[in-house]
């Protein structure tokens, strides 16, 4: 899980760097950024306290793509899965 939530960190650091933008990191990225975004959250957060600077340009970014998302599917956005829906894509992931 951190090797993944490590790739994403990356591809937010080049978003704020100005090598990509938030809306060619959602086209790409979005799905797995919320889905194993969600699925850790309590883990970065836990991991964050006792080493601040850690998946740092991740968490900058989730709440942009959330909102870039939202401006996209006014109807359907969801700001977070249930746990229901979490488990089942986690699940096809492994697939």
């Amino acid at each position: 899980m951190e090797d993944v939530l490590d790739f994403f960190d990356d591809a937010a650091f080049l978003v704020k760097k100005g090598a990509l933008d938030t809306e060619m990191t959602w086209h790409a990225f979005y799905h797995w950024v919320r889905l194993y975004f969600q699925a850790a959250e309590q883990h970065i957060m836990a991991y964050r306290k006792r080493e601040p600077p850690v998946w740092n340009y991740l968490c900058w970014i989730y709440p942009r793509l959330n909102g870039f998302e939202k401006t996209q599917r006014p109807s359907t956005y969801r700001e977070k899965l249930d746990d229901e829906d979490l488990k089942r894509q986690l699940e096809e992931e492994i697939f």
